[in-house]
Order: C-alpha cells, then sequence, then structure tokens
C-alpha cells in the first residue's frame, strides 16, 4: 500500500558536511531533480539510499514512491491511517505524511525526486558493510507489528514466544523493531573497521546528522 521504498530522509542542516561524510564512506551522489525548493542531496551505497534535506522535519523518515497518490489516500485512511500532512493541490506536488503508533514518520511521495546514481563493476557498498536494518524503537511490538503488516511490510522473523522484537521489509528497506532501543540506529554488517579507523580516527557512531550507527 506505502509504493516503492524511496530513501530514508534525513534533515542536514549542512548539507556539504553530510554529502563529506557519506561520500568518505563510499555512498555515491545521486542526480536529483529541481522538486524540492530546499538544498537537498542523495547518496547511495547500492542498497540504502540517504537523502539529505536542510528543511527541517520528522528525521528519519522512511520515504516512499506511489503513483496517483491522492487517489490512493483514501484506501490508506480506510486501514486507520490519519495523515498529518496531505497536499494534492492540482498546481503543487503530491506528499503525504503520517506517524506510525509509535512516532515514526513516513512519506509518500508522487514521484522520485532523483535519478539512481550509476553503478558499475566496482561497486562494493560503503566502508559500513551491508545495509543490514533500521532498528526502531516501539513501545509494544504485539501493537506495532499489525500497523505495518497492514501497509504491506513482510514480516521476515517474530517469534511469538519472545515478542519484543520483530523484523520487517519492503523493497531494499529493512526494519527492526525492537521494544528495548531507545533511538532509530542503522545497522550495517560486515563493516571495514580499520579502513573506518583510517578516516575517521575510530569507527563512527552517529552521522552529522544525528542518526546512530551501529556497525558489526
Amino acid at each position: 500500500m506505502l509504493g516503492r521504498f524511496l530513501e530514508l530522509s534525513l534533515h542536514a542542516p549542512s548539507i556539504l558536511e553530510s554529502i563529506e561524510f557519506w561520500e568518505r564512506l563510499g555512498f555515491r551522489q545521486a542526480t536529483t531533480n529541481d522538486i524540492w525548493s530546499h538544498p537537498y542531496a542523495v547518496l547511495s551505497d547500492g542498497t540504502l539510499t540517504i537523502g539529505l534535506h536542510a528543511y527541517e522535519f520528522e528525521s528519519p523518515s522512511l520515504t516512499f514512491v506511489r503513483p496517483d497518490l491522492a487517489q490512493h489516500l483514501p484506501a490508506l485512511r480506510a486501514v486507520g491511517v490519519d495523515f498529518e500532512f496531505a497536499k494534492t493541490a492540482d498546481d503543487a506536488f503530491h506528499e503525504a505524511g503520517f506517524l506510525t503508533p509509535d512516532g515514526q514518520m513516513v512519506a509518500l511521495l508522487e514521484s522520485r525526486t532523483f535519478s539512481p546514481p550509476l553503478t558499475g563493476d566496482d561497486d562494493g557498498g560503503s566502508l559500513l558493510g551491508g545495509f543490514g536494518a533500521l532498528r526502531l524503537p516501539v513501545r509494544r511490538v504485539d501493537r506495532t507489528l499489525p500497523f505495518f503488516a497492514k501497509l504491506g511490510m513482510a514480516v521476515i522473523e517474530y517469534d511469538e514466544d519472545a515478542p519484543t522484537t520483530a523484523l520487517l521489509a519492503m523493497g531494499s528497506m529493512r526494519l527492526l523493531l525492537d521494544e528495548d532501543a531507545r533511538t532509530p540506529v542503522l545497522e550495517f554488517v560486515g563493516a571495514d573497521a580499520q579502513g573506518l579507523e583510517r578516516l575517521f580516527g575510530e569507527v563512527p557512531d552517529a552521522s552529522p546528522e544525528g542518526l546512530k550507527l551501529r556497525c558489526g
């Protein structure tokens, strides 16, 4: 119901600082269009796409593309989605956003806002390793899980005998719902610890936008 995952959108007060950070890690810039009036950049490691926005909003945001968005909003309202905003005027770029039961922002756009970066045989991801999941804090997994499931996210792992975590996926985005988490965390596997330490003096535990990082 959400459409195709587009990007993990982050509020980046200093776009240039953020671009430099992600590029040093091995992310590549994508070509953006002129839909947004605020400074905006997109970077990807081939599996995870990060959207950097100078505009202040609920960050991070899970951002999806849904063609014919205005016509699709009633179906989302029918399954319990309460929109924080819905811009569908004829002379506006259509977008809408809502919060999950635990306050996670989800944004829906009418169309893509960038062209995917070119890839080649030398693409090897980033120094962080392969994208594992975005770990999200939730109050009750057994209450939040049905909300995501009815929106079309596939349940990958969930143990009803120990229901404090659940892994979900939609396209390239994987969400790990966790009752013990306190803040959103981007998790990676197979990090190049030596390469990270050469560049940063240590393995970074947060991005310039304040998003926590966990490299395993």
